[in-house]
């Protein structure tokens, strides 16, 4: 036999998508227009960066053409950026609001209309700073957000599926001969022919054979293992050099990886730990910062003009943006799941 550690090094020539193509083609085009929205979002918002700098910093006279072109355009893009990147972000807010349940989108909605108002209070007053190009900021953190999870969890249901369909024959001795036939028609007792390079698509005991396996499929062993008559070989793993006959002690749905299949079909339909754990700072958190919001436009319409109630309260929206926590949940799955 060949040294385990170049038989395993053969065997690992891996790639990002396992899947079959239909699955990849869906994968990379939804990964392509979620790309597409994250790059238009940047575009605006570094235009809207630039030109809200240059109004802070030297502001045109109120009242001006210059002023109201300047305010206009960033409005115009700001809105459009909302109106046609947005569009999940309005869904799942809307969701939240017909569930009755508070999610991260409440927080990325309430912080993305603090900064637009705010910021046309300051326009159509002529006080105060603006900051329109957060409008697309915080679309795009949520968008790549979106991607980080959609991306993670649809990798796994296209390795999942593929599992499914790599390991669903195996060669039956039968009539005098070795036939191939699907997992669903092969009984325990049977025997199943596993060839040098073969993947093993049953549970059973060797009958026959000796030779290294690849088990890092299912135990995360990086080197082969040798398997030797009356030991167990395992649907999901692969033999490298030897020849085996195996005796079935499993039929479909009850071998060992198709638990760990349905698991991780259970485990992606629901949220994850860290998910959960967000979910529930969210239901505390968003509505303390709406609250001191109201507060503060209270106070300041009593100590102030109610221009600067209506900005100041958005500001403290502006402030409680939750890009970090948008972004770690997501980062958090993608990892977990990678």
């Amino acid at each position: 036999m060949n040294s385990p550690q170049a038989l395993n090094k053969s065997s690992q020539s891996t790639v990002l998508c396992r899947s079959p193509a239909a699955s990849c083609s869906a994968v990379e085009s939804m990964q392509g227009r979620i790309w597409f929205r994250i790059g238009i979002a940047s575009v605006f918002a570094g235009q809207s960066m630039v030109l809200s700098l240059a109004l802070n910093m030297t502001p045109p006279v109120y009242g001006t053409i210059a002023y109201w072109s300047l305010h206009g355009i960033l409005a115009f893009s700001a809105f459009l950026v909302f109106l046609f990147l947005g569009r999940e972000l309005i869904t799942s807010t809307l969701s939240m609001i017909r569930l009755r349940r508070l999610s991260i989108e409440g927080l990325f909605m309430l912080s993305l209309l603090g900064a637009f108002f705010g910021s046309l209070v300051s326009s159509l007053t002529g006080t105060g700073a603006v900051f329109y190009e957060v409008v697309s900021v915080v679309v795009a953190i949520h968008t790549l957000g979106r991607l980080l999870s959609e991306r993670s969890l649809l990798q796994l249901q296209a390795a999942t599926k593929n599992l499914n369909e790599a390991y669903d024959t195996a060669r039956v001795f039968q009539r005098d001969s070795w036939q191939f036939r699907p997992i669903d028609s092969i009984k325990v007792g049977e025997r199943v022919l596993i060839e040098p390079g073969e993947t093993i698509s049953i549970d059973g005991k060797i009958s026959k054979g000796m030779g290294y396996v690849n088990e890092s499929a299912l135990s995360g062993e990086p080197l082969p293992v040798v398997r030797r008559v009356g030991e167990k070989l395992r649907a999901g793993t692969r033999s490298l050099d030897g020849s085996f006959e195996i005796t079935v002690e499993a039929s479909a749905g009850e071998r060992e990886l198709d638990h760990i299949l349905q698991m991780l079909e259970t485990r992606v339909s629901r949220p994850s730990k860290r998910q959960t754990q967000a979910d529930r700072l969210i239901q505390y958190f968003l509505p303390l910062v709406a609250s001191i919001s109201c507060f503060t436009f209270v106070y300041w319409l009593f100590a102030a003009t109610w221009a600067e109630a209506v900005f100041n309260a958005m500001a403290v929206l502006l402030v409680a943006c939750p890009c970090a926590l948008g972004l770690a949940t997501p980062v958090a799955v993608w990892h977990g799941l990678y």
